[in-house]
């Protein structure tokens, strides 16, 4: 199954649970994640499966003005 995560694409053996595929990429803290340009909150990292073709955006805040 094909994924992109940040534009990049990513193949997956298995489907996935976004929880298991953020658990697999372990992203520093704090992000947050867009699925298909809907932000996501954390609370439903676990029940959502990805799809082929989803698009993933992990988005770390940045500081500065």
């Amino acid at each position: 199954m094909k994924i992109f995560v940040n534009h990049i694409e990513q193949e997956l053996a298995t489907e996935l649970h976004l929880k298991d595929l953020l658990n697999s990429l372990s992203p520093k803290k704090p992000f947050a994640i867009s699925l298909n340009s809907t932000f996501i909150p954390k609370t439903d990292y676990e029940n959502i499966m990805l799809k082929e073709l989803d698009q993933i955006e992990i988005i770390s805040p940045v500081t500065g003005g």
